[in-house]
């Protein structure tokens, strides 16, 4: 709810303007990233033989989840390498999101 409520009180336009293509593709990416990292998190905790697991696949996560920053700063119309923001986990993905989108408005 607050998000919603930063969009509308900073008049920030909202994410269907980015291109799709790309917003797809880092909507897909940070989820399967955020998949990985809780699924390693869980071998951690549940003491089975696939815990010696959870280390590879908590690390696997992060390759996923920079490609999804990249892909999420190209959609917004910048270049990949502001995307590597994401590295700082909540407050990158933060700036990401409400960084302005240079793509232009559509016509009313």
């Amino acid at each position: 709810m607050v998000p919603f409520m930063l969009m509308v009180h900073y008049r920030i336009r909202p994410l269907s303007l980015m291109l799709p293509n790309y917003k797809k593709k880092a909507f897909n990416c940070i989820g399967a990233a955020l998949i990985l990292s809780v699924t390693g998190f869980v071998l951690t905790i549940v003491k089975t033989p696939l815990a010696s697991l959870a280390p590879p696949v908590s690390l696997s996560a992060l390759p996923v989840f920079v490609l999804g920053g990249c892909a999420f700063a190209k959609a917004k119309g910048y270049h990949w390498i502001l995307g590597l923001l994401i590295l700082t986990t909540i407050p990158g993905l933060l700036v990401l999101m409400f960084i302005k989108d240079k793509h232009p408005e559509p016509a009313k």
